[in-house]
């Protein structure tokens, strides 16, 4: 009884021109609304996928350059006072901007993000070696403390480049 009087009404309001045109506006700018956002949505993916895109050669060229710094000639560490070598190492720093870019873009998985967030950190810490290692060419570093860095940052080294040349295999 409810569904025919709800029926009888829509038929009688069919019939004056005014609920039409205001039936006709409303189911058009329904139309051009969901139309309109699936465009939107359709135009972010294939920016997010273009960004993404230049995130990942950024980060291969990073890698690359990171490869041929630590490829470098090492230098030699001597106690200041001794004068007696105590290893060799890249006393460059690496670049990590396009890692840390890529893990806050939230452009990736998960676990990618949580690799990129990984190996700037490792970069960061081998960075902050480097750093040690010019202080210490004021002298204030005992012979021991100095190997024990040395030996610490060529291990860092060794598994950065392993890290990049596993990258850069993939």
């Amino acid at each position: 009884m409810v569904s025919q009087l709800l029926h009888r009404c829509v038929c009688e309001l069919a019939k004056h021109a005014i609920w039409r045109t205001l039936f006709g506006a409303g189911f058009g700018a329904g139309l051009a609304a969901y139309f309109g956002i699936r465009q939107v949505r359709f135009q972010r993916r294939i920016a997010e996928k273009d960004r993404r895109d230049q995130l990942l050669t950024a980060l291969d060229s990073e890698i690359r350059a990171s490869q041929r710094i630590l490829s470098g000639r090492p230098t030699p560490i001597e106690h200041w006072v001794t004068r007696k070598e105590v290893g060799r190492i890249v006393l460059v720093p690496l670049p990590h901007v396009v890692v840390e870019e890529a893990a806050r873009s939230a452009l990736f998985s998960s676990e990618e993000t949580d690799g990129f967030f990984n190996l700037s950190g490792k970069i960061q810490v081998h960075n902050n070696e480097i750093t040690f290692f010019y202080a210490t060419r004021t002298g204030l570093v005992t012979e021991v403390a100095l190997q024990i860095a040395t030996d610490e940052l060529k291990e860092r080294q060794d598994e950065l480049r392993q890290i990049f040349k596993e990258l850069l295999s993939d």
